[in-house]
Parts: structure tokens; C-alpha cells; sequence
């Protein structure tokens, strides 16, 4: 099998679907796709799942769980969006935890219950990274 590069500076279809051709400059696509992903579930937020550039999460607290890229982002302020899986209880929460110091290769991650005290939430949490890659 021979290894190689192909370059291009933009990706055009038939149109099968509506009929017209379209086109999509290559650097929107780069810049637009999610550098990084995580789902987690178990006994806490650090139990891995499926994974996009994730080297690791830890633990540190009771609701707080910091999650390490394996490639890291070109500066400090990627975008992280936390979503979770299935309601737990009502009144969860799940934010990038500001508390903890945002990196180009760490995101932290907070989870609380209805109450707002930190808690490990089990039943699922997304976590999205956008940005450019380094």
C-alpha cells in the first residue's frame, strides 16, 4: 500500500440531492470540525467512554473532574460545551468548571446537583472541545 498526500484547497459534490453542485472552502471544514469529544458514564464522570483527542480524565473531586487532550489547542481558550446523557435528577448542572485553570491541553469539568453542591453525576456527560488545533 503506498502512503501519500493529497491536497486541495476545496471539496465539491455532484448535487445528488438537490440537483446543485456545492462547494466548501477546506479551511471552513478545519477550522469548523470538534477537536475534541468525550462521553463518559459510570461511577463518576471520570469513567472514559467514546473519545476524540482524550489522553485521560482525573477525578479531583466531588464533582469535578478534569479531562486531559492528547493534542493540545493553539491557546488557552478553546470552546467547551457539557451536555448530559439522561436526567439523573432534576436541577443537574454541568459547566466547564472556572475554578480550575482552562489550558490548551486540560479542561476541567463541574457537575452539581439540584441542591448545587458538587456531584458526581453517573448517568452520562458529553463534553465538546472546539478551536484550532497547535
Amino acid at each position: 500500500m503506498a502512503n501519500g498526500t493529497i491536497a486541495f484547497d476545496t471539496l465539491s459534490t455532484s448535487g445528488q440531492i438537490s440537483g446543485t453542485a456545492k462547494s466548501v472552502d477546506t479551511d471552513y471544514v478545519v477550522s469548523g470540525v470538534t477537536k475534541g469529544f468525550l462521553f463518559s458514564k459510570g461511577a463518576a464522570p471520570a469513567a472514559q467512554g467514546k473519545s476524540l483527542n482524550i489522553s485521560s480524565i482525573a477525578d479531583t473531586a466531588a464533582g469535578n473532574f478534569q479531562i486531559t487532550l492528547t493534542s493540545a489547542m493553539s491557546d488557552n481558550n478553546p470552546t467547551v460545551t457539557v451536555s448530559q446523557y439522561q436526567n439523573q435528577a432534576l436541577g443537574n448542572a454541568l459547566v466547564y468548571n472556572s475554578s480550575q485553570t482552562l489550558s490548551s491541553t486540560n479542561v476541567p469539568i463541574a457537575t452539581y446537583n439540584g441542591s448545587s453542591a458538587a456531584t458526581d453525576y453517573t448517568n452520562g456527560v458529553a463534553t465538546i472541545v472546539h478551536g484550532d488545533l497547535a
